[in-house]
């Protein structure tokens, strides 16, 4: 039962919170405790749009909420199958990643200290068969915690009829959603029809895996003190973004495998990657490469040596360039500068890039090339698409997915960022002033 006045403060009644409801038994049982206990709260809710008149539905009775209890509110809507589709995530996983990363901004945006969500003990229960049906680690056995980050989750010490029997003693209305009972989604299955046959066996099944549990996030505290030993003296950090895991080191421990997990797990590299990579490693296949979970690292197979880079991502996302300030806050270090004809000596290299300012017009923008992007490579006459480019200049596909252009806002095409600039805005003796850039890591 949830006892209001023996509730874990586990922060001071100052504290301002960004509290994510949806509208269902879990989140408004949440957003009324946390009141009651006198928390500054700003109530934060998604449309994801996936229920139809149901979703509208939902975001009406929030906001009514947010009138209720004389709250901020801020909300946001997202085309949640739409980013699923050019992610190639499930629509779980996009909503996951779809609303933390609001609500992360969010809590920067409204000055608060933490996120509370509702998720509760049988919560816990569901993460951790799904985790162990899927194949993970120790770490993907301990559950979900109350506190990462900024995300507080208070509810985790009561189950779900705990919830129940607050909302019917307190008598607060809330919405049910209708995909619930639907077992298409993962969690609705666990939820619905694998974990009740357990309990048909096991009464006390869901008592049972939280004692579980518990011993192993023990067990994990006792293990990671080791980890980090073998961590600090095989898996060393090299150049920016880049870390070396001595292979030698490695396949002396009697463990390399489980090491070998945990080194990169938290990389999001699955364990049939890691499985994959092992393999490799045993065979002696230096030269392969094995890519995290929505490819944001690489690991590159050397023969004494496993090499760990960060992938910089492709994204749909412009960056505008109003002046030369604005090139410091662009996601690759580019420098630029205005130079007269004469008052600088030219390098002969892909990372630097000259441009008769008499040819552009601000804002320029950086984003990724797309296919049927095309330009005049310098010092020819003729079109050219990006893409025929890159094959014939033999670029590998993991360095096509990673290059960026710069262009005018009419999406004319300056510089393929660190291979060939345009021929439409080259320098000649009646250029006035350059736009000098140079894309190089200090």
């Amino acid at each position: 039962m949830i006892d209001v006045a023996h509730f874990n403060k586990r922060f001071p009644v100052t504290t301002k919170l960004i509290v994510a409801v949806s509208g269902g038994a879990d989140s408004v049982a949440l957003l009324d405790i946390l009141c009651c206990l006198g928390y500054s709260c700003v109530i934060a809710h998604c449309n994801f749009h996936l229920r139809g008149d149901e979703s509208d539905r939902d975001e009406r009775f929030v906001t009514s909420l947010a009138l209720r209890y004389k709250l901020s509110f801020r909300k946001i809507d997202f085309q949640t199958k739409e980013y699923a589709a050019l992610k190639s995530v499930s629509i779980e996983m996009a909503a996951r990643e779809l609303r933390y990363d609001w609500f992360r901004q969010l809590c920067v945006r409204e000055n608060a200290d933490y996120i509370a969500v509702a998720h509760h003990a049988d919560d816990v229960v569901e993460t951790f068969l799904m985790n162990l049906s899927r194949g993970t680690g120790l770490r993907g056995l301990t559950g979900i915690k109350e506190l990462a980050g900024r995300v507080w989750r208070p509810l985790l010490d009561y189950s779900k009829q705990d919830i129940m029997e607050y909302i019917t003693n307190k008598e607060l209305p809330h919405v049910e959603d209708s995909t619930n009972g639907d077992s298409l989604y993962t969690r609705n299955k666990f939820r619905n029809e694998i974990i009740p046959m357990f309990q048909t066996v096991y009464p006390t099944f869901k008592n049972n895996v939280k004692n579980t549990i518990g011993y192993l996030q023990q067990t994990e505290s006792f293990l990671q003190e080791i980890i980090e030993e073998k961590r600090l003296a095989i898996f060393k950090e090299g150049k920016q973004d880049m870390w070396e895991l001595s292979l030698p080191l490695l396949l002396k421990e009697p463990s390399a495998e489980f090491l070998l997990y945990e080194f990169l797990s938290p990389y999001g590299f699955s364990v049939t990657t890691i499985q994959q990579l092992k393999d490799s490693i045993m065979k002696g296949q230096p030269g392969k490469s094995f890519f995290s979970k929505g490819n944001k690292y690489v690991i590159v197979q050397e023969r004494e040596t496993l090499l760990l880079k960060r992938m910089i991502q492709a994204e749909d996302k412009r960056y505008k360039i109003h002046c030369l300030d604005d090139f410091s806050r662009l996601p690759l270090p580019i420098s630029a500068v205005v130079k007269r004809v004469g008052e600088f000596e030219i390098v002969k290299d892909a990372f630097h890039c000259y441009l008769d300012m008499t040819a552009l017009m601000f804002p320029l923008v950086l984003r990724r090339w797309q296919n049927g992007d095309w330009f005049i490579p310098f010092g020819m006459k003729g079109k050219k698409k990006i893409s025929d480019y890159f094959v014939d200049q033999k670029i590998s596909n993991e360095a096509k997915k990673n290059a960026w252009i710069l262009t005018t806002e009419d999406d004319s095409v300056a510089w393929i960022v660190g291979f060939r600039s345009d021929n439409r805005f080259r320098v000649s003796t009646q250029t006035p002033e350059v736009l000098c850039l140079s894309c190089v890591e200090e």
